[in-house]
Parts: structure tokens; C-alpha cells; sequence
């Protein structure tokens, strides 16, 4: 990815659009933080996938939404945190 411009598809764990490096940074970092500290608390554990639909006045909703529902693929220790819309 370039982090000068990284697109519009990189999404944050709030459905907001990450539009350069220096915001890209701070959540790869947390996430990265995140993961390790879920392997060391479940020992190795590998950590689920799940769906977190995108809420409907999101930025992400407004840049993916074509027709249908709009999900992110998130790891199940970090969807927790989102709230409504798990799946």
C-alpha cells in the first residue's frame, strides 16, 4: 500500500475512511498491539474472523453500499468493540 495515498478502501474499525499514511499509522500500530496482546491472553490462539455490517451513515457505507448490505471482515477481538452490527 502506498501510505501516501492509500485509496479510499482503507477502512478503520469506526467505518471512517483513512485517507493517508499518518492516519493509516496509528490504527496498524493499535492493531497489530491488539493482536498480540489477544495471542499472548489465549495463548497462541487463532483469532476468528467475523462480519460487522457498516453502519448506514458511515463514511464506509457511502463508498461501498451497492445495493446489498456492506460488511467488514474484522478479527472477533477487535469487533467487540464496535458495538451494534456484529455478525
Amino acid at each position: 500500500m502506498n501510505l501516501a495515498r492509500p485509496g479510499k478502501y482503507l477502512i478503520n474499525t469506526r467505518f471512517e475512511i483513512l485517507k493517508n499514511g499518518a492516519e493509516a499509522l496509528r490504527p496498524a500500530r493499535e492493531g497489530l498491539q491488539a493482536l498480540n496482546d489477544y495471542q499472548l491472553s489465549e495463548k497462541g490462539k487463532r483469532a476468528e474472523v467475523v462480519w460487522v455490517e457498516a453502519p448506514y451513515d458511515s463514511e464506509a457505507h457511502k463508498i461501498l453500499y451497492a445495493g446489498s448490505a456492506c460488511y467488514l471482515d474484522l478479527p472477533n477481538f477487535m469487533a467487540i468493540k464496535t458495538g451494534p452490527g456484529l455478525r
